[in-house]
């Protein structure tokens, strides 16, 4: 018998400033940038060029997610309080993991 156990342990979903304005949740920089690609149509030399960063446990409590404004006051419940349509990003990106969303995806924009 191995004593070599099979790697199943995926690195943590974070989020990541891509620029001034957009972030994207993913578990690494590399799926960050592809997702980022992807979604923006941007140049790889101009995503690299704005300096994609991971956000800080302190930045996920003190940055604010804002819904639709035309979504309800109350947009869900999690863990048996509600979502209202401004909360922390620690909140939306706990959100989205517990309701078993595929990573990478965008997260947030100031332009929408």
């Amino acid at each position: 018998m191995s004593d070599m156990q099979p790697v199943t342990d995926l690195p943590p979903v974070r989020v990541w400033r891509m620029n001034s304005c957009d972030w994207i949740a993913a578990r690494t920089l590399t799926d960050a940038i592809d997702c980022y690609l992807e979604f923006s149509g941007a140049a790889r030399e101009e995503v690299l060029s704005d300096d994609p960063q991971p956000l800080t446990d302190a930045d996920l409590a003190r940055l604010t997610f804002v819904t639709d404004e035309e979504e309800p006051h109350m947009v869900a419940t999690y863990a048996g309080s509600p979502v209202y349509k401004r909360h922390a990003f620690a909140v939306q990106l706990q959100h989205l993991i517990d309701a078993g969303a595929k990573f990478p995806c965008f997260f947030a924009s100031t332009e929408f």
